[in-house]
């Protein structure tokens, strides 16, 4: 089943450091500058429902693409019908 997931559109926070990773309207990220470093804090569950962890870069770019990547496993995830025996629509 194809499923749409929109692009990250990226905004400024009223903080300056720090700027969201919008989905629609959904905040799914944050990067927050610390020192020479920005830290990617993902917003989305994972397949097993958890927070996908924080990670550092050196480069906002780099935090950018993670971003995307995640948003890419988010999006295949919810093509993927979920395998148990017991599960069913509700």
């Amino acid at each position: 089943m194809p499923v749409t997931v929109p692009l990250i559109a990226w905004h400024p926070s009223r903080y300056p450091e720090i700027e969201y990773g919008m989905m629609g309207s959904i905040k799914a990220f944050s990067i927050g500058k610390d020192g020479s470093k920005y830290r990617l804090d993902p917003h989305l569950p994972n397949e097993k429902g958890l927070r996908y962890e924080s990670q550092e870069f050196r480069d906002p770019q780099k935090a950018r693409e993670r971003a995307d990547e995640i948003r890419e496993e988010w999006r295949k995830a919810l093509a993927t019908p979920y395998g148990s025996p017991q599960s069913r629509a509700s």
